[in-house]
């Protein structure tokens, strides 16, 4: 009988993270949420690649339903005309002399526990919201810099109907927590799709 792999260090450190026994089974999500974690802490320890940590809540509209689709839309929208342009300083990010440039992105759709109030006159927010986590190639590090912080990324896409927005830097374990309902909401979004595929097997 063959031996099973021991365990790497940043691998028991994402069991202890999830307070999980590594001898014990685990359900396909969870595993889909470590190979996740796994694969963002190869991008930061073998490319060099700079990890963020990127919430984005959105406004809603009286009596309109957000599903997970048109929230993803949002998202995508966001990325797509402003945040990857601003990363990689151009709208032609599709160039190949952009294209090794731009950061691989996962984002998770996740659902408040409870509905949001509206506060101060402000409007109120869906139900939905996004995680992601960007990995970031060295030469644009400097250009997300000055997006860091709070509520950077509003009104920079109308379409998108940003409400507020979140900006860090991060470590791969914080993959763990941006993918916890993964269970809940299976389809996350990866950027770029065809340069880059992430291999969940484990």
């Amino acid at each position: 009988m063959t031996a099973k792999p021991q365990k790497t260090e940043f691998e028991l450190a994402c069991y202890k993270q999830l307070r999980i026994d590594p001898a014990h089974p685990i359900d396909d999500a969870t595993q889909k949420r470590l190979a996740l974690a796994k694969w963002m802490n190869d991008f930061s320890t073998k490319e060099g690649r700079q990890l963020n940590h990127l919430v984005i809540t959105y406004r809603a509209s009286r009596g309109f339903v957000a599903t997970a689709d048109i929230v993803n839309g949002n998202f995508i929208r966001l990325y797509l005309s402003y945040l990857l342009p601003t990363i990689v300083s151009s709208k032609h990010y599709n160039r190949n002399s952009h294209r090794r440039e731009q950061p691989i992105v996962v984002a998770f759709l996740e659902r408040h526990k409870q509905k949001p109030s509206r506060k101060n006159g402000k409007e109120s927010q869906l139900y939905l919201h996004h995680h992601a986590i960007l990995a970031l190639h060295g030469s644009t590090v400097n250009r997300i810099s000055g997006l860091n912080g709070e509520n950077t990324l509003v009104g920079k896409c109308k379409a998108a109907f940003v409400r507020t927005s979140f900006i860090r830097p991060c470590d791969a374990l914080t993959t763990l927590y941006a993918s916890k309902q993964l269970k809940i909401y299976p389809e996350f979004l990866c950027f770029p799709d065809r340069v880059y595929s992430c291999d969940l097997s484990t």
